[in-house]
């Protein structure tokens, strides 16, 4: 039985605040999920395409989360809005991006999830808070 409300592609694509379960759901992810297709009887026996392959097709797939955070309102109208993901607009790319960061514990982008708490967006500052949160939790935790 599949629960359409729990989708992490849909999940990815929806506005506002992202619940706290259903963002850590998120993982990584900033658009979309192939959870489905891997996991569905009828793909069973296709054979996975490769990653060399993958990459040399969609060499976007596996993008750096901290240009997402920052990515200007420029560089998504001349690099983002014309490509499969710029539908679902700025806001939710750096908003799933942050997400992502605080889901990896990525302490790298703790300077760009600060800026954003800066931000006009209040789920972007929200979730840029939750990520931090989530960040320097892990790092104190694994400081001794």
């Amino acid at each position: 039985m599949i629960d359409p409300s729990r989708c992490l592609s849909a999940l990815t694509q929806r506005g506002g605040v992202i619940p706290a379960e259903l963002a850590r759901a998120m993982g990584n992810r900033i658009y979309g999920c192939d959870t489905c297709q891997e996991v569905c009887p009828q793909n069973a026996n296709i054979s996975p395409i490769s990653p060399d392959f993958a990459q040399d097709i969609f060499p976007g797939a596996t993008p750096e989360l901290i240009p997402l955070i920052e990515l200007t309102v420029k560089d998504f109208r001349e690099h983002v809005r014309s490509s499969s993901i710029g539908w679902i607009r700025r806001a939710r790319i750096r908003r799933n991006a942050a997400i992502a960061a605080g889901n990896m514990k990525c302490q790298q982008a703790m300077p760009s999830l600060t800026d954003m708490l800066e931000d006009e967006n209040p789920v972007l500052r929200e979730h840029a808070a939750i990520a931090l949160r989530e960040i320097d939790c892990w790092r104190s935790c694994h400081l001794y």
